[in-house]
């Protein structure tokens, strides 16, 4: 699968960089950015999208999601991703299930031919450390996202991002090995319902271990990140990849480097 490259500063408006994404084996781009994406696609370059921020309201359930991402979602419409991710708060009411819910309906009677993805964000435990009891977005003891997750989440299907959940396992694994094994029994836990994965390497000793926007670098951490990925694809209806990577680069080098990177993550995860 060809993966999509992350955006970095000044790539939408430098014409070099994105003629060489054009030209590349890389699927093409992906921003937050509406103005980025229509200036990318006018360049040729095609763009996923992933957590619209321009009006500034980001989360599902967010009051108000609906009525200030008109104009935005309308626009999003031009994307030619097959998916559209958005974060799911951290934080759950009753009412706050229930408009992530209404948005989750609402964005797909707005794109019925795109599938609308909510990221796997960092999870935080709702009481024990069991892998089988961690759902996306719990950031408390919240035992109403508990219970509700899978209605909640009935109408999305997921992204993950594969160092989120690593950095995550950390926490309760004494090595990078069971780091994999506890991402495995999370995703166990919700049916492998992935449809985007965000693909980056995390950075550090397993104790302070953090999620930096690495690239491979043959770490143990960037065999993990591999061997994660490998295991999403070959059992979850994945749609679209994401080189999640930030570099610090200009536009042109960033695409070079990313474009290596993706020809890694091509190599190493065919046939899965």
């Amino acid at each position: 699968m060809k993966p999509y490259i992350a955006w970095c500063p000044g790539l939408d408006e430098d014409l070099d960089a994105l003629q060489l994404v054009a030209s590349s084996n890389v699927a093409g781009v992906e921003t937050s950015g509406i103005d980025a994406m229509l200036r990318m696609q006018e360049a040729g370059v095609r763009v996923s999208l992933h957590n619209i921020v321009r009006s500034g309201v980001a989360m599902l359930g967010s009051e108000g999601f609906q009525e200030q991402f008109s104009d935005e979602l309308l626009l999003a419409a031009r994307s030619d991703a097959q998916t559209l991710g958005f974060h799911l708060p951290r934080r759950y009411s009753p009412e706050r299930a229930g408009r992530v819910r209404s948005d989750i309906q609402f964005l797909n009677r707005l794109f019925p031919q795109k599938s609308i993805v909510a990221e796997l964000q960092c999870v935080f435990s709702t009481g024990s450390p069991d892998a089988q009891k961690w759902h996306p977005g719990v950031t408390c003891d919240d035992e109403l996202f508990h219970t509700r997750v899978h209605e909640v989440l009935v109408d999305a299907s997921l992204l993950c991002d594969v160092s989120h959940l690593l950095v995550t396992a950390s926490q309760f694994s004494s090595s990078v090995d069971a780091c994999v094994a506890w991402c495995v029994a999370v995703l166990d836990s919700i049916d492998w319902r992935v449809e985007q994965l965000h693909v980056v390497v995390p950075s550090g000793p397993l104790e302070y271990v953090r999620d930096l926007h690495g690239v491979f670098d043959g770490s143990e951490w960037s065999e993990a990140v591999l061997l994660l990925c490998q295991k999403v694809l070959a059992n979850s209806p994945v749609k679209t990849v994401t080189l999640e990577m930030y570099t610090g680069l200009s536009p042109r080098e960033h695409v070079q480097v990313l474009i290596k990177q993706a020809e890694l993550f091509r190599q190493r995860t065919e046939g899965f």
